[in-house]
């Protein structure tokens, strides 16, 4: 058994720094997340392995408000008299199983699914609270079958459909066809 632990976080700089540095009173845009992987794969058989792979997101955007903030402001005076201030946030929740014939063929195979929930909310400032963003929690399924082979030395193709399960947004098919050429 394979496994991997990974987690990946993002900053923004601040969004549109020229607007703002002309209108002191409005603060700037500012987003952060962090993204946690657990990937585990098990051989079943021979050459087909089961793959699962978990994954939680964390992103928020929002501003820094203060009384001081501007770009002609020391740093550390800006830091100090400043807060940030979450407008948005979402958490993701994702579990991907796989199973997929990994052997050295002239046609590999994949099928699976994931599910992923969703929850988003948007800071109220009358109430001081935060809501739903949308209709409550939303919750993505995607079955998925992909089928990749081999035509000579130099060329493949790749055959990937899948159907994308929302239950706020509408449902819908993605067919891929891809042609390869290596040279």
């Amino acid at each position: 058994m394979l496994y991997s632990i990974s987690a990946v976080t993002k900053r923004t700089e601040y969004e549109f720094p020229a607007e703002y540095a002309q209108v002191t009173n409005i603060p700037p845009y500012y987003s952060r997340g962090i993204t946690s992987d657990l990937t585990l794969n098990w051989k079943m058989v021979r050459s087909v392995w089961l793959k699962t792979e978990w994954t939680e997101h964390y992103e928020d955007a929002g501003a820094w408000y203060s009384d001081t903030i501007s770009p002609k402001t020391d740093s550390t005076q800006a830091v100090f008299n400043s807060f940030y201030g979450i407008l948005r946030k979402q958490w993701n929740h994702k579990i991907l199983l796989t199973v997929c014939d990994t052997v050295d063929g002239p046609l590999q195979w994949q099928c699976g699914t994931s599910v992923e929930r969703i929850i988003r909310n948007k800071f109220e400032a009358s109430q001081r609270m935060f809501f739903p963003d949308y209709q409550g929690t939303k919750y993505v399924i995607v079955p998925f079958l992909a089928l990749n082979s081999k035509v000579g030395e130099h060329f493949s193709i790749l055959l990937k459909l899948k159907r994308y399960i929302d239950t706020v947004d509408d449902d819908y098919w993605d067919f891929t066809l891809l042609f390869t050429a290596r040279f």
